[in-house]
């Protein structure tokens, strides 16, 4: 298994190769990486990334800005931020798993376990996911189910932070997701209180 390591510029990569990668990139830049068609990491940290898995069942972690995630073939992971706390900036990140069973993930860890991302600036900061599957994908979000709000959007469905836990929707609550998928509900969700 290989590692890349970019720099703090806008770094393109393509992996030309069957080898599965691990991808670290260093600092800030505005990167395009597409993985091998193994199973791989790719990390894109600071500035507005696109990761492409390719094929195998790839992990994507966007990191801070607003990214463009694509999983591709196989069962992939995609979590489109990993900023979190009093220093985190807004950022709409969007995630598409492709063909396979995948995973969204919502959360995130640090050292006292789970917390929430996407959580502080409204319609400026949340997660796009634009192929849900409801027969295979599956979106992990930390807590429980109460915690929680749908609200339909057009088309599609909005997850949200049910601050007040009144059950609805409504000027308090704080949008997390845009799931393109009408079918989506919390019963489908994925609720995790340990470290992941």
């Amino acid at each position: 298994m290989a590692n890349y390591l970019g720099t703090n510029g806008n770094d393109g990569w393509q992996i030309e190769n069957s080898t599965s990668i691990n991808f670290y990139r260093a600092l800030g830049g505005n990167d395009t990486i597409y993985g091998s068609n193994g199973s791989d990491r790719l990390f894109g940290n600071g500035g507005k990334d696109n990761l492409f898995g390719n094929d195998g069942s790839d992990t994507l972690i966007g990191g801070v800005g607003s990214d463009r995630l694509s999983g591709g073939q196989g069962n992939d992971s995609l979590l489109g931020s990993s900023s979190y706390g009093v220093n985190k900036a807004p950022e709409i990140d969007t995630l598409a798993g492709g063909a396979g069973a995948d995973v969204f993930w919502l959360t995130a860890t640090n050292e006292g376990g789970n917390y929430y991302l996407y959580n502080r600036f409204g319609d400026r900061d949340l997660a796009m996911i634009t192929d849900y599957n409801l027969a295979e994908d599956r979106i992990v979000l930390p807590g429980q189910k109460n915690d929680y709000v749908l609200d339909n959007f057009g088309a599609d469905i909005v997850i949200g932070l049910d601050s007040n836990q009144n059950f609805y929707f409504d000027s308090s609550d704080e949008a997390i997701a845009i799931v393109t998928s009408n079918s989506f509900t919390l019963e489908q969700a994925v609720f995790v209180r340990q470290t992941v």
